[in-house]
């Protein structure tokens, strides 16, 4: 049986942030989808030990593959200042962001703030592989045509 404390402390985050709603799957344990600004929906789901939250959105697929090796410099950017997400190239050639939030049944606001800065990131991630910018505009060393690994879903 699931804590309900879980379910309240997802619920009032969502409402003290940006994210528009909140669906519960009962169909899969422990599963949520939080719509976030611009429909876009984060997936989280609670680990099997109950002590973190994964969190998932598709991001989409770069809108012009000969863009891609300037897609994946920004990733390596992206890796580099960034340690509490990840996003890489998933099933199917879509490009999707991965993080943990661990579990604080009090840390509403705190999850708040996440839901928000994981909305703000995949804002921007979309608008780059929408139209991504143009090779050579990245900066930092040149771009070379590495492959981004996928990701390795814990």
């Amino acid at each position: 049986m699931q804590d309900p404390s879980i379910d309240t402390c997802l619920r009032h985050a969502v409402e003290r942030s940006r994210a528009r709603t909140l669906v519960r799957h009962p169909e899969h344990a422990g599963t949520w989808s939080v719509t976030l600004p611009g429909a876009a929906v984060l997936t989280l789901v609670l680990e099997a030990d109950g002590e973190r939250l994964r969190l998932w959105a598709a991001l989409g697929r770069v809108s012009h593959e000969q863009a891609r090796h300037t897609v994946h410099a920004l990733l390596a950017h992206f890796a580099a200042a960034c340690d509490h997400f990840r996003v890489g190239l998933g099933d199917h050639d879509i490009y999707e962001l991965w993080g943990h939030w661990p579990i604080d049944l009090h840390g509403a606001d705190e999850l708040a703030d996440l839901l928000d800065e994981v909305a703000s990131v995949v804002r921007v991630w979309q608008e780059i592989l929408a139209k991504p910018p143009a090779p050579g505009r990245v900066a930092g060393p040149a771009p070379r045509e590495t492959a981004v690994p996928p990701l390795v879903r814990a």
